[in-house]
């Protein structure tokens, strides 16, 4: 029996944990699976004689998810009696301290023999995955990536909220909102089609990420986190875009101002944010480890 650990990516809630479980499970000769939705690892314990590791990564490839190799598979620590010579003989071999080292990003404790590792500034450093290295190589990379959406995100929602309290105030004080624009004679210039352009950036390049969830929950029919996300959202945005752009299909009259356009960008903006600032939190607890690991390094 050999013991393998796989750095996931994908993750979002429980259910994607529960996924990938049962998804490595489900592979002949696979017999315990751990998922830690924490971590972002899965530890595997299997039958080398009936399955190995390529085919347990392919397995979560499959139902959406990415699966990284943590450094090789480990065989289990097992006595046996050699008869031969008439005393026990303990297959196992403990690896020695210094040959191995804690990965900067994870902190998983590798054997050097068998890690990925990558120089800089004159000193080697030991990573579980590729994934791993990639993240030690360009740290920036995946927090640029949420860092726009979030900033797109974010920047329709301050909009819609500026113009909603604009309009309460112009209510207020009984003025019009842009009294030097001749908003009547614009028949496509409404207040409906305004949040629908504001709004619609923030629905399709924020949301884009749960909609690649929810598209992997409907495939392998597990839902989770992401599709029920997209289908609040969604559900909010078509409606508001028939209000507006298509009020006769609906079987009662709806006033262009009873659209919910803003709680579907809020709802993507605030969720994105929470993502991203756990994506610091854990760059930030990356480095830490990161620099402890090189404190030990030294001494």
């Amino acid at each position: 029996m050999e013991t393998l650990h796989l750095r996931l990516k994908g993750m979002s809630c429980a259910s994607c944990a529960s996924t990938i479980e049962q998804a490595i499970q489900s592979v002949p000769g696979v017999i315990e699976c751990n998922v830690e939705l924490a971590r972002e690892q899965a530890t595997v314990q299997y039958d080398a004689k009936q399955t190995n590791s390529e085919q347990i990564a392919r397995a979560v490839s499959e139902v959406g998810y990415s699966a990284d190799l943590i450094s090789e598979p480990i065989m289990r620590n097992h006595q046996h009696e050699h008869h031969q010579h008439g005393h026990r003989h303990n297959s196992a071999v403990a690896t020695p301290a210094n040959r191995m080292a804690k990965d900067p990003i994870c902190g998983m404790v590798v054997d050097k023999a068998t890690a990925l590792k990558t120089e800089r500034a004159g000193r080697t450093y030991y990573f579980c995955s590729q994934s791993c290295l990639k993240t030690f190589e360009n740290p920036e990379r995946e927090l640029k990536s949420m860092r726009n959406r979030v900033t797109i995100a974010l920047t329709g929602v301050v909009l819609l909220a500026v113009m909603r309290a604009a309009a309460f105030l112009g209510l207020a004080t009984g003025v019009t909102l842009v009294t030097w624009a001749p908003i009547p004679a614009l028949p496509w210039f409404t207040w409906g089609v305004w949040l629908f352009i504001l709004t619609t950036p923030v629905q399709l390049i924020g949301g884009w990420s749960f909609y690649v969830g929810s598209w992997n929950a409907i495939r392998t029919r597990h839902i989770n986190m992401d599709f029920l996300i997209a289908l609040g959202t969604t559900v909010a945005y078509l409606y508001s875009v028939v209000v507006v752009f298509f009020p006769n299909i609906l079987p009662v009259e709806v006033a262009e101002r009873d659209v919910y356009f803003e709680v579907s960008a809020i709802i993507i903006a605030f969720v994105l944010l929470g993502k991203y600032m756990e994506e610091i939190v854990n760059s930030r607890r990356s480095d830490c480890s990161g620099g402890a690991t090189s404190q030990s390094g030294t001494s």
